[in-house]
This record gives structure tokens, sequence and C-alpha cells, in this order.
């Protein structure tokens, strides 16, 4: 990718005036901007490596306009308008990591967004001529930035004479490499205040003016009525390429009314529409407020996690929900990765650009041992239409990751106590035997013994009666000898037309195989245990609300039937279709 500033590079006459906006955010020099425009490369797609991208100024004019040079996104030499401008207004501060492929050359503070042009426009004077003395443009914006930002007038006058004071404003890229070691470490404002010192039909000219390139499209503006008279644009050279006077493309009346005659043709066509962004907080001004509250976890510990959602956009976002997920990718919406849904918050609407603390706190459900990243999830569902709808733009990603780690292994139950009376709900613990639990019709019992494992899993085919059963298993210490057996008894158990529950460990999975009871069964698995995918991908639900609390990866093929009214795909939905009940 090539990047440039527009405007000659050898524009410091004596010394060097210009001065650092440090209250850039404030009127009127928050009306002031940077623009980037991008050109594809040869390969014809944008955002990629071969792209040229074009660094200036600009100003707001109105509440969606914005006044620069021509040149700032018309460039014959790379093949006329700019495929993509952009306008950063009262921006500044360090460089930071691109936020994305799209929001490149990033400022620590670009308070009031990005806005993108929606349509460009400039004089034929100067997109066929080149002719600097109608080297004037204008950016009609996709939302009424200005609202926010304010605006400069922009007028003619013949009053204007040599040793005139205005003011001159801008983003001059030399400024941009502070330490002089050729990378761009800030995208700072710079300002300055000097005479013009000869005045032509279509210029206005300085000598105490200093045009550095990145400056082009700035406004040279009269501190008294705060207006807008030229638009800075070149720099005269000498035989040794030296800037003898700097000069800014003179607003005439002509000229005025033209441009005017396209905000007016924009305001019955074009009036753009604003809309909420939000974005995370931490990623827009690379800040570390988003956190968690501890590094290592364990299943059922309470955990809890906060983020910082910023609306960027024009207009208020509504409410909205925040999902907190635990996935082995950096983003929630890839197919390659895992994600497991901790928990939701609900935001009340956020103002343009005002941001909240948003916390979810709860028990940490049952996740596969592992390292993950913690990612807060903006408005999952895009129930708010925003500018930038993107999964990569409402996403954050917590710098840090969190270590889950094996549950802490279920104390031995003690033995049974079998007191059923008719009509109960059987609920059968053998301890460190295969446990059963078993149904009838009649709503009585049959007791599971501490006897041979054959009697056991005989009994757990009679799991399924009328009644509601549970099933608790625990360790069984007999998998590797029993296998086969195993599978061919126990795959033949299945919940009844009631609510089932099945509790299981160790071995017990295998169990679930063919559960499918009617309504509100319920699947849980209390600790690891090792078996192949194959023993348990016909696990499903029901039509009803089933739920499935799981912690090891074997068990994802199963407990993502678990719900029976649809079965989810890798490409189906981000979102698990367990919930922690």
């Amino acid at each position: 990718m090539t990047s440039d500033i527009v405007g000659d590079s050898k524009g410091i006459i004596g010394l060097d005036g210009r001065q650092t906006v440090l209250n850039y955010t404030a009127y009127p020099f928050r009306t002031v901007g940077r623009i980037l425009a991008r050109w594809r490369g040869q390969d014809g797609q944008l955002y990629t490596a071969d792209d040229t991208i074009l660094s200036s100024s600009g100003t707001m004019v109105s509440s969606y306009h914005v006044l620069t040079a021509g040149h700032a996104f018309h460039n014959k030499d790379l093949g006329g308008f700019a495929d993509v401008v952009e306008f950063i207004p009262g921006s500044g501060g360090r460089a930071i990591s691109n936020r994305s492929a799209t929001d490149t050359y990033a400022a620590s503070n670009e308070w009031f967004g990005r806005a993108k042009a929606a349509w460009i426009t400039t004089f034929a004077n100067w997109s066929t001529n080149q002719d600097l003395d109608w080297d004037l443009g204008v950016l009609t914006l996709d939302r009424n930035l200005g609202n926010h930002t304010g605006w400069l007038a922009y007028g003619y006058t013949d009053t204007l004479a040599a040793g005139t004071s205005v003011t001159a404003t801008g983003y001059p890229g030399d400024r941009f490499d502070a330490d002089r070691n050729g990378v761009w470490d800030n995208y700072n404002m710079s300002t300055q205040t000097g005479q013009i010192t000869k005045l032509t039909t279509h210029q206005l000219q300085s000598t105490q003016l200093d045009y550095i390139a990145g400056n082009s499209g700035g406004p040279v503006w009269l501190n008294s009525n705060q207006t807008i008279y030229g638009v800075v644009s070149h720099s005269d050279l000498n035989a040794q390429g030296l800037a003898v006077s700097n000069d800014a493309t003179r607003i005439t009346k002509d000229k005025f009314d033209t441009i005017n005659s396209w905000i007016n043709q924009d305001n019955q066509i074009r009036r753009p529409t604003d809309r909420p962004d939000l974005v995370d907080y931490d990623r827009w001004f690379e800040t570390q407020f988003g956190r968690f509250n501890k590094l290592s976890v364990r299943s059922g510990e309470s955990f809890s996690v906060t983020a910082y959602p910023r609306n960027n956009g024009t207009a208020p976002s509504g409410n909205f929900t925040v999902s907190f997920y635990a996935s082995t990718d950096r983003s929630v919406t890839n197919t390659t990765g895992s994600h497991w849904l901790l928990g939701n918050a609900n935001v009340s609407s956020l103002a343009p650009f005002n941001w909240r603390t948003v916390t979810w706190s709860g028990a940490f459900p049952a996740v596969p041992t592992g390292s993950y990243h913690i990612i807060a999830f903006f408005d999952p569902t895009n129930a708010v239409p925003e500018f930038d709808d993107s999964a990569d733009s409402n996403q954050k990603v917590f710098a840090q990751k969190l270590t889950v780690l094996p549950t802490a292994p279920l104390s031995n139950p003690s033995p049974p106590q079998s007191t059923l009376k008719p009509g109960t709900t059987p609920s059968i613990n053998l301890g460190s035997n295969l446990v059963v639990g078993l149904g009838s019709g009649k709503g009585g019992s049959q007791k599971g013994t501490a006897g041979t494992t054959l009697k056991a899993l005989n009994q757990i085919r009679q799991l399924g009666q009328a009644a509601d059963d549970s099933l608790i298993g625990s360790r069984a210490g007999v998998w590797n000898t029993i296998k086969d057996d195993w599978l061919n008894m126990a795959k033949v158990a299945r919940g009844s037309a009631k609510a089932d529950s099945f509790q299981l460990s160790s071995t017990a999975p295998t169990l679930i195989r063919n559960f499918r009871g009617r309504q509100g069964d319920r699947i849980l698995v209390r600790e690891g245990f090792d078996y192949q995918i194959d023993t348990a991908d016909y696990g499903v639900g029901t039509r009803a609300k089933d739920t499935g609390i799981y912690q090891d990866n074997e068990l994802i093929a199963l407990l993502q039937d678990a719900r029976g009214i649809r079965t989810l795909t890798a490409n189906s939905s981000p979102r698990l279709p367990l919930n922690n009940s």
C-alpha cells in the first residue's frame, strides 16, 4: 500500500511559525479535519496492499459538506476520482495500529469518528486541465457530522488586501514524523497566523504562511468573522526547488455560486440519513479500560467481564444487547473456532459520541479446559441499523486470554437411600459403581445396586416410563472392559414423555446417545471423560426447551442438537443453542 501526503514538501519559508493545535476538539478547530483518499491498485480490489492513500485537509462548511482542494481527491495520474474518501474532523494524537483494513492511519483521538464521502465534486477546470486557479472541491458526507462539530462559513470579498492577517490550519505531513526517523508517530493538527502578501484574481499568496504536503485543502480563514476565503493549494518554487510563496486558491463570486449550487442540489437529492455506529472504546482510542476479574476460572465459579461500547455515529443507538463469549478464535462469527456464550447484558440508548460501562457477572458456564479469547459482541443480532454493521467493527477482543481449568472432581456420593412412593420421581445414585436411574409406568422404581455391571446396564435400559425420571452418573470404572456391551445396552436408554434429567460423568455420557424425551429434558455433564465422538453423535433434544450444560470438546457434536426444534450447523449462527439453566 502506497501512502503519501498531498501537496508540496518544501513550503517552509524562513522560520517555521506553525503551532500544534492542542484543543483540536474545541470550536473552531474541530471543524477542520484530515482527509484520506484511497485509489485501488492494479489488482482492482480495495483495501489491499497495492492501494494508494493520500492525506490532506478540509473543513466542515455545512452539516454534511466539507470544503477542500480538488487535488485532495482527484488525481489524473491515479486514474481520476478516488474510490473511497474519508473525513476525520477534530482529531489528533499519536499514531496507533490500524484498527482494521478499512481504518488506516488512525490517530489516538478521533473523537468524532470517521465519515465517508457519499459524493465528491470539483471544477472541470481542475479535473480536466489541472488548473490551480480552480483547485477547489466539496465532499458530500454520509452523515450530518457538522451538527456535532459545527462549521465555518465560506465566502468571497473584495476587501482583502496585502497585509491582511489570516489563519491557515490543517494536517501537514512533515509534522507526523516528530523525531525524524522516517515513521509517522502522530497525526496532529497545526495552525499558523500570518499576512497575505499578494493577491491575484484566483490566488491568495503569502510568504508568512508555511504550507507543507498534507496542508492541501485546509482553510485560509479570517479570524474576525471565522470565514474561509481561500483553500490551501500549492507552493510556488524557484529554480532551486525552494518555496518563494505559498498559495491558496481564492474563492471568487463565480466559485462561491457554483459551490452553493452543488450544496443546494445535494439538499434536494442527497441528504444523508444519520445512524448510530457502535464500536469498542478501547479499540477506537487504543486504551485498556475493559477487563475481566480473573485470568483463570473453573466452570461454576463466579466471573465478571466489563466492556465499554461507544456510539461513533450521529444518531442515538437505541437499546441494544452486548453478548460476552469465550472463544478459541478472535471472532465469534468465524466457523473455524469454537465459541461459548457466557452471558448477555442489556444497554440503554447511547447518544452520539457517548459510551457506557457494561458488565456481565455470573457463574462461569461449562466450557472445555483450555485458553480462550474473551470477546464482547455489541448488538450481535444487528438490531441497531449502523453505518458499519460488520462483525469486526462490533467486537471487542480483550488483550489477555482466559484459562479455563479442569472442574474440581465431585465428592464421592454416598450410597443411595430409596424410600420412593408411588407417583414420585426416582433419583438413584450408586456411589462408586455405575449409577442407574429407573422409571416405571406406575411411578415406582427399580433400585440399582452395587452388583454386576451387566445388571446395572440392564436396569438403565428400562429408564423412560411415564413418570419424570432422573439419571445420575458417577465413575463407573468399567469402560475398557465392557465397551461393546456398554454401547449395545446404553443406546436404548431414552427419556420419557415427561421432563427427564440426565446428570452424567466419566463414561456415562454414552447413555444420552438416543436421549429424546418430549419436553423440558436436560443434560448435565459434571466432569471430564474419555470416549470416541461417534458414540454420542446421535444425541438430540426435543421440540421443547431442552438444555445442555457441557464441558468437554467431544460433546459438541451431541449438544449442538440439544434443542431439537432446529439443528444448528457451523455456518448458521455464532450463538450456541445451549443456555445455563
